[in-house]
């Protein structure tokens, strides 16, 4: 990690992990409002958005690099809670196997990751990418019309798809100045574990996304519950980036969910 650990406290450090074409200063605000709360909060950024021309990082690249993000502050005896967004949501399924308090405790290591909050991200099952999410008649129809990919196997948001009407003027163009593109590839890549097995589950639906319907969300959340897991729900009236457009309600919930994992 570049920075320095913090002391451990009482309340969990929230990990942020982006979504797709999203850098850390996406998160900024909805950080500002939580550190003022009193919570820690680091965000990192995932090498599949690190500009490379041609792409050099997919999902297992973000893997290794969040695996390490989060085992570091875990082995310096800190809690975590790991919210993430969007395709941060596969990464995290990915990542984080045997991190969990209890998989920690047997091995005689400190802490862990005491929840998962998904806003709207993916929670999907082990051998899942995200091609092969939309039945196979489909998935080429489907994929280009979410995203743009190039020739040079970067991946560009449409624009239309990812912000709704919450953002506006000047605060809406230096957001979609500041998305990056993405390697194409990483939604050819599949997961082969699944975090939220064994770490305690919030989701976050976003019930005006254009680009996870709330159809599809729901039945992610179904699928999670029927293996057994059980998920603590939450609706925002939100497109795809609820913490540029809803952010004093996402504020409430982390924040909410952050105080109860302290207790």
């Amino acid at each position: 990690m570049a920075t320095a650990l913090p002391s451990p406290g009482s309340k969990p450090i929230i990990v942020v992990v982006t979504g797709a074409w999203h850098i850390p200063k996406h998160y900024s605000a909805l950080a500002s409002r939580l550190r003022a709360l009193g919570h820690e909060v680091l965000i990192a950024r995932l090498p599949s958005m690190n500009d490379a021309c041609p792409p050099n990082a997919g999902l297992y690249t973000d893997t290794e690099h969040i695996r390490s993000y989060v085992e570091n502050l875990t082995d310096a005896g800190h809690t975590v809670l790991v919210l993430m967004h969007s395709y941060g949501g596969m990464v995290v399924c990915n990542a984080l196997v045997g991190l969990d308090t209890n998989t920690r405790k047997q091995a005689k290591l400190p802490s862990g990751v005491v929840r998962l909050i998904y806003m709207c991200a993916h929670i999907v099952k082990e051998g899942t990418s995200l091609y092969t999410i939309p039945p196979p008649a489909l998935r080429e129809q489907i994929l280009h019309s979410l995203v743009i990919i190039k020739e040079n196997g970067l991946a560009h948001c449409r624009r239309e798809l990812v912000i709704g009407p919450g953002l506006q003027g000047p605060e809406l163009d230096a957001y979609v100045a500041d998305l990056v593109p993405w390697n194409a590839q990483a939604m050819y890549q599949i997961t082969t574990a699944a975090a939220w097995r064994d770490i305690p589950v919030s989701y976050i639906m976003t019930m005006q996304d254009k680009m996870m319907s709330i159809d599809y969300q729901k039945k992610m959340v179904e699928g999670a519950r029927a293996e057994g897991r059980e998920v603590e729900l939450f609706e925002v009236q939100s497109s795809r980036i609820p913490h540029a457009e809803s952010t004093a309600e996402i504020v409430d919930i982390v924040h909410e969910i952050a105080s109860r994992e302290a207790e």
